[in-house]
């Protein structure tokens, strides 16, 4: 009796586990949805362009960046926060603090008021 594994000929044997075409999409292998982390991501919501390119808009300004790196980009976005005119400013968290501001009463003078 021949041994195959030393004549070089071949047996078609069942593989236990199926083959990648076989494979249907099942709950193991669905790529989990990445939570964004980064603070800047609460002031911007992220959509595809009609042509495909992925941007990220400011929710206060609807200024759009583009987002095609697969990094993450957020340097552009956490720059943008900086100098965004629309976004409020100061502790908006507390209602019982009230923000100081200066008021021009005269010519060279001003006040502090709430």
């Amino acid at each position: 009796m021949s041994d195959p594994k030393r004549d070089g000929s071949t047996q078609s044997s069942q593989n236990s586990s199926p083959s990648r075409d076989d494979q249907t999409t099942t709950k193991e292998n669905v790529r989990k949805n990445i939570t964004l982390r980064a603070t800047c991501w609460n002031y911007f919501t992220k959509f595809v362009t009609e042509e495909g390119e992925k941007r990220a808009r400011c929710n206060t300004c609807d200024v759009t960046y583009t987002m095609e790196s697969t990094s993450g980009s957020t340097t552009n976005l956490n720059n943008h926060l900086k100098a965004c005119l629309k976004r409020p400013r100061g502790n908006t968290s507390n209602p019982k603090q009230s923000e100081l501001t200066f008021v021009k009463v005269g010519q060279e003078t001003t006040d502090l008021s709430t």
